[in-house]
C-alpha cells in the first residue's frame, strides 16, 4: 500500500495508540498534502480576527517544515488581510480529511516575509502563469462593476518570464508556527479527541479530552 494510502486511513484505536502516533500521522498527512492538490488539506481553512470580528478564507497550502511546526502560503502584499495580521498575528488553521476522519484545530503565529530565502525560493518555484493575479489590481479594491482584478494585457495569455516579474514586489508568503492543536477522529463506534500545546523551547504537553 503507498503512504499516501496509509496515511489517509484512521488510527486503529483498537491497539495501543500515544501522542506520538497522532502527531506522525497529522504531520505526514500535512506533508503530503503540500503536493498533491486534490487532498483534502491541500486547501485548509484560515480564521483572522480583526476589529469586525472573526474572519475565515480559503488559503493553498505550499509548505510544511513539521520540525518547526510551520505552516505557509502565498498572499498578495496588498491584500487587506496583511494589515489585519500586522495587526494581531494570531490565526488558527482549520483541516478536514473525510477519509482519515480526522479534524485539525490548530492556532498558530503567523509572520509575514517578502524579501527573505523563504519567499524567494517560493517565488522562483511558482508557476509564470499563477504569477499573474500579482501583476493586476490591488485585492480589495471596490469597483463599481464586476472586476476580475487581472491585468487586462494578459487576460488572454500567459504572460512570459520577464513580464511575470512586475508581480514580484506583490507578492509575500505567510508562515504560521504551531502553538496549540485540537486533534480529533471520527469513527462509527466513538470518537477520540487530543489536545497539544507547545512551550517557546519546542517542547509540548498534551492531554486526551472526551469529544
Amino acid at each position: 500500500m503507498s503512504r499516501s494510502l496509509e496515511l489517509a486511513k484512521p488510527l486503529d484505536f483498537s491497539q495501543p495508540v500515544n501522542f506520538e502516533m497522532l502527531l506522525e500521522h497529522a504531520w505526514g498527512l500535512i506533508e503530503h498534502a503540500v503536493h498533491a492538490r486534490h487532498d483534502p488539506f491541500h486547501t485548509p481553512v484560515l480564521g483572522t480576527s480583526d476589529e469586525h470580528g472573526s474572519d475565515q478564507r480559503v488559503v493553498v497550502l505550499r509548505g510544511f517544515d513539521p520540525t518547526t511546526r510551520r505552516l505557509w502560503f502565498h498572499s498578495d502584499l496588498r491584500s487587506p488581510k496583511l494589515a489585519v495580521l500586522e495587526r494581531d498575528p494570531r490565526v488558527s488553521w482549520l483541516l478536514y480529511h473525510p477519509a482519515a476522519r480526522l479534524q485539525l484545530r490548530i492556532r498558530a503565529l503567523a509572520e509575514i516575509h517578502t524579501s527573505d530565502a523563504l519567499v524567494e525560493a517560493a517565488w522562483q518555484k511558482s508557476a509564470v502563469l499563477g504569477r499573474r493575479c500579482y501583476c493586476g489590481i490591488a485585492p480589495g479594491e471596490i469597483s463599481a462593476e464586476p472586476n476580475h482584478g487581472l491585468n487586462q494585457a494578459l487576460l488572454d495569455r500567459e504572460p512570459t518570464l520577464a513580464e511575470s516579474e512586475v508581480g514580484r514586489p506583490n507578492f509575500c508568503l505567510i508562515a504560521t508556527t504551531i502553538r496549540s492543536l485540537d486533534w480529533l477522529q471520527l469513527q462509527f463506534n466513538g470518537n477520540y479527541r487530543a489536545q497539544f500545546n507547545w512551550a517557546d523551547d519546542g517542547s509540548y504537553t498534551a492531554q486526551w479530552v472526551t469529544p
